[in-house]
């Protein structure tokens, strides 16, 4: 199975938001330049993922991760899509994904059970979800993609999450939209699934480093998460005093 190189169609549609993102990542200061020291290379431009918001028809999701499987046939994640530069030195986030070429999804498992029926939702599923950086970091953000989509569309969650994990989504469901719980290592079909793409890179890198890809942060999306809890809990942050530490 490949992921879609261009999955517009008649039945399925991207909407780009934002696209060709740049982002500079300076140098941290440090502070005793005698104990440690940074290379200057490392300060570098870096690529943001092109924003975007596709409605796919005829879907196959799982709990626990962003793989999504279309017609049956072909296979959506852009962990692997969006990573040019990968190699053995990459960790496969996804539990589904058994083998992999250098832009290509070669095997899946797939639980042997038969998959429950949705008939329509937004994808807030993630590989990491029950890690909470990725939560807040990478999950919730893309909420920020779907505020103009019908209230009804239920949001497609991860079920076993603490639950400061429900509180947060909580405070950026704005919209009050109902939310399915999703078991892991368990498909669904969806028969129109809304999915929002991800908005930053954070990949597992278990060699060397690649600054300008491994872990490289939309500002758009951490701001959506700060405005949305301050707004949420009516915090003034010109009214601040004390120091968390």
């Amino acid at each position: 199975m490949q992921e879609a190189i261009n999955l517009s169609n008649k039945t399925n549609k991207i909407t780009y938001l934002n696209t060709n993102q740049t982002i500079n990542l300076p140098l941290p200061q440090i502070l005793n330049t005698d104990d440690y020291r940074i290379d200057p290379k490392h300060e570098c431009m870096a690529t943001l993922p092109d924003a975007y918001l596709a409605t796919l028809k005829n879907t196959t999701i799982f709990g626990g991760t962003n793989l999504i499987i279309i017609d049956d046939n072909l296979a959506v994640y852009d962990e692997i899509a969006l990573n040019e530069k990968r190699n053995e030195t990459y960790g496969i986030r996804s539990w589904n994904i058994i083998s992999i070429s250098a832009s290509n999804i070669l095997t899946i498992q797939t639980p042997r059970r038969l998959p429950q029926s949705i008939s329509t939702g937004m994808h807030l599923v993630n590989d990491h979800s029950a890690n909470y950086y990725h939560w807040l970091v990478e999950c919730l953000p893309r909420l920020s993609l779907v505020k103009d989509l019908d209230a009804n569309i239920p949001l497609l969650v991860d079920q076993d999450l603490p639950k400061q994990y429900f509180e947060a989504l909580e405070l950026l469901n704005i919209s009050k939209r109902p939310i399915i719980f999703l078991t892991k290592n368990t498909p669904y079909k969806v028969e129109t699934l809304y999915y929002p793409s991800l908005l930053s890179n954070i990949y597992d890198n278990y060699g060397p480093p690649n600054y300008e890809i491994d872990a490289v942060f939309s500002k758009g999306a951490i701001s959506f998460i700060k405005n949305s809890v301050l707004d949420a809990c009516q915090i003034n942050p010109d009214l601040g005093y004390r120091k968390l530490y």
